[in-house]
């Protein structure tokens, strides 16, 4: 029953992570032209497809976000003024998408689509969660050996 909690939390997590980022990302993403005609079909037969590197990258990019995302709230709230604040925004969001683009296997609309996923598809959210459960155990191992 812990595991699972613990599992269920974990996805709770990569999903506050994931959610707020889609709507900024998207309107860059969406700066680009394309040929493709956009379907409601479209998401649920890709989220089937993430590959287990693609998961990966995904958590750990969320998981740098999280950290930015922690770094700048306390730097937001104690700013003064809207256009302190906005710049603060604008560097973290800069900061967020470069933790995208620099992980392997990922982009923007493929961390975005992943994002979603989680929303909808248990699959994705099981796999991802099972992933950052793998991570965790790692980072905690490495943590010890230091010790």
């Amino acid at each position: 029953m812990t595991i699972r909690k613990s599992i269920l939390g974990t996805a709770a997590i990569l999903g506050m992570a994931a959610a707020p980022l889609a709507p900024a990302f998207a309107q860059e993403a969406n700066t680009a032209p394309t040929d493709a005609p956009m379907t409601q079909e479209a998401p649920a037969t890709q989220t089937a497809s993430f590959t287990d590197a693609q998961l990966e990258s995904f958590v750990t990019a969320a998981m740098a976000i999280v950290e930015i995302r922690q770094d700048y709230t306390a730097q937001i709230q104690a700013a003064e003024g809207e256009d302190a604040i906005t710049d603060l925004q604008r560097e973290a969001m800069t900061e967020m998408q470069a933790a995208i683009t620099e992980t392997d296997n990922l982009d923007v609309e493929t961390y975005n689509e992943i994002g979603e996923a989680l929303q909808t598809d248990k699959q994705v959210g099981e796999r991802v969660a099972a992933l950052m459960e793998e991570i965790r155990a790692a980072d905690a191992q490495d943590t010890e050996g230091e010790g």
